[in-house]
């Protein structure tokens, strides 16, 4: 087991758990307005530099956070994906500054990320060799009103060879389109069942036709089964 000169292991990591105030971030505001729970499920990097990021609303309609999310400066498109009675998902793109970018940027990774009430909630993961004072001063400068709560250290799983190297074949064989219509599709519900979405709904996110979605979500998948059973 190999340690840094402060005696962190490098196969541990460090959770960082905030509490988030700050009316700069639309989680937060959102959910404080519509009051509601919203939480990120999943980010997708776009080929052109923007994120597109999925969340999921509990207590509240989709549609009233989607028209939050229109008047939001850094908020550029957004689609309504699903919608039911008391909550559904939302797919906003943004193409301005973003909490976890900015976690990115200081070497961590977004695992949790919520907004309740008006109370948000942020769980950034670093590797524990890491200087775990960057993370929480870059946050801290991004989000003034947060307060760190907690700092946990856990285990680092090891990745198994042949899942890194699957996801390594994926990447040299999938173009940005095809990767972004496989991640959209997954998290859309797209391969739910029963399906939560539709290709319509997926093309919709992405703003490409059906035809155009469906083409490079077929293509991806002829490579995903190629790479699996090694044609």
């Amino acid at each position: 087991m190999q340690r840094d000169a402060r005696g962190a292991s490098e196969d541990r990591t460090a959770q960082l758990e905030f509490r988030v105030l700050d009316r700069d971030w639309f989680f937060v505001v959102a959910s404080d307005r519509a009051g509601c729970r919203i939480e990120l499920e999943e980010v997708i990097h776009r080929a052109d530099g923007d994120l597109l990021e999925f969340f999921t609303v509990e207590g509240a309609s989709p549609k009233r956070v989607f028209e939050l999310a229109e008047q939001w400066p850094t908020i550029s498109d957004g689609h309504v994906v699903r919608t039911g009675e008391t909550g559904g998902l939302l797919a906003l793109q943004l193409s301005g500054r973003c909490i976890v970018s900015e976690v990115a940027e200081a070497g961590a990774v977004t695992r949790e990320l919520s907004g309740e009430d008006g109370v948000g909630r942020l769980v950034a993961e670093t590797l524990a060799t890491t200087d775990v004072r960057t993370v929480v001063e870059t946050v801290c400068e991004a989000a003034p009103e947060t307060e760190l709560l907690a700092r946990r250290e856990h285990d680092r799983p090891a990745p198994t060879f042949s899942g890194r190297a699957f996801e390594e074949t994926l990447a040299a064989r999938l173009t940005d389109r095809q990767r972004e219509a496989v991640d959209v599709a997954v998290a859309s519900g797209y391969f739910d069942w029963p399906r939560e979405s539709s290709a319509a709904d997926c093309a919709e996110v992405l703003g490409v036709s059906q035809p155009t979605f469906t083409q490079h979500l077929r293509a991806a998948e002829k490579k995903v089964f190629a790479a699996l059973f090694g044609a």
